[in-house]
């Protein structure tokens, strides 16, 4: 047996090549050392089943807005992008609408854009996000400047099925020759509860300060749903209800998404 390890060792030696972790890639090439050798690397030495490169969720929605005189129908599309501690999400979205005569109006929705950064513990998880709002909407929907804001996200979780959860954001508004925006305040609060593995739904109340000066501020409570239909493919629907005089009396949003990983 000696023998047989100073044969193997000698011829190492002889041919100039050291492969320590015995994974086919020498260690001067090995950007991934003592792997263990029942894994299946990469040209690089590294573990093909479990790298990592983070998760792709893209998202199509329609919501319809509703109350006494108007009728608005919005079409959006959003991508999501996770990695380790770090999040990237763009989307964007297309607005139509009818009046009581069944008219009909287009319009071209904003651009938003932002990063986030979370972190948890065993009870609870914590993500901040900043982002901006890209004017390329139309004016007669859009303030047509660009935003700036960013929001903290706090989520409690209990030893059930059920967790506690906040959300305070700070909107900077861009400054318009034509109308004083003012900056806005939001926060909104609620409960989580995990009904099956498949199936997550949340109640939640949302505050906003108004844009506009003088104007109502905006209240609403919502009732949201995400099933998990296999482990690429979700559906979600949402209800929202206006609390306010000048939100819209009822809106139902539906999301069809896939992730990737």
């Amino acid at each position: 047996m000696n023998l047989l390890k100073l044969l193997f060792l000698t011829t190492i030696f002889l041919f100039g090549y050291i492969d320590s972790d015995i994974d086919g890639v020498e260690d001067g090439d090995d950007l991934c050392p003592n792997t263990p050798f029942d894994k299946i690397v990469d040209e690089n030495g590294c573990d093909e089943e479990n790298r990592y490169l983070g998760s792709l969720t893209l998202q199509v929605s329609n919501s319809w807005q509703i109350d006494a005189n108007n009728t608005f129908s919005n079409y959006g599309f959003s991508a999501y992008y996770s990695y380790s501690n770090f999040s990237f999400s763009l989307s964007n979205s297309q607005q139509s609408s009818f009046d009581n005569m069944n008219n009909q109006s287009n319009y071209r929705g904003d651009l938003y854009i932002d990063v986030g950064y979370g972190f948890k513990t065993d009870k609870s998880k914590t993500k901040f996000t900043i982002g901006s709002k890209i004017a390329t909407g139309d004016e007669s929907i859009s303030t047509g400047e660009n935003d700036y804001y960013g929001s903290i996200l706090f989520n409690y979780i209990t030893n059930y099925n059920l967790s506690l959860f906040s959300n305070l954001s700070y909107t900077l508004m861009g400054d318009s020759p034509n109308t004083d925006y003012q900056n806005s305040f939001s926060y909104s609060f609620g409960v989580n509860y995990i009904i099956t593995p498949n199936w997550y739904s949340s109640i939640l109340y949302s505050f906003s300060d108004s844009i506009y000066r003088d104007s109502v501020d905006s209240q609403s409570i919502s009732w949201y749903n995400s099933y998990q239909i296999n482990q690429d493919y979700f559906v979600a629907l949402n209800y929202n209800y206006g609390v306010d005089e000048l939100s819209f009396d009822h809106a139902i949003k539906l999301y069809l998404g896939v992730t990737f990983e």
